[in-house]
């Protein structure tokens, strides 16, 4: 029996899913892309509901080519420094902020000369 790790990269511009043999050789590779919102000139924001779509639609894609059963790992590895204000459920409350979000510039000016 073959074993597969399927791992994901979930970016700014798209979900790549890239499913890997035993060995490490590359078996399959898909990107499902997405938008980035960009507003009032220095907003970035992302709805997280796009991420979770574009996981499940490019991992169906790279799974399709074997028995999904036989994914013995999964990994993530995610967007830097962004913000996705959650409640107790973990249901987002808001749009993720993304790192090139610069709407604090203010903010962050009291608090470095303070």
């Amino acid at each position: 029996m073959k074993r597969y790790v399927l791992a994901h990269d979930l970016g700014t511009s798209g979900n790549k899913a890239t499913l890997f043999d035993e060995q490490g050789a590359l078996v399959e590779s898909r990107v499902t892309p997405y938008n980035m919102e960009v507003f009032n000139s220095n907003w970035a924001e992302q709805d997280p509901s796009i991420w979770w779509n574009a996981v499940c639609s490019s991992s169906r894609e790279v799974l399709s080519t074997i028995n999904p059963k036989d994914v013995v790992a999964v990994s993530f590895s995610g967007q830097m420094m962004g913000c996705l204000p959650v409640d107790r459920e973990g249901k987002p409350l808001h749009n993720a902020l993304l790192y090139c979000d610069q709407r604090s510039t203010e903010e962050e000016q009291e608090f470095i000369q303070a």
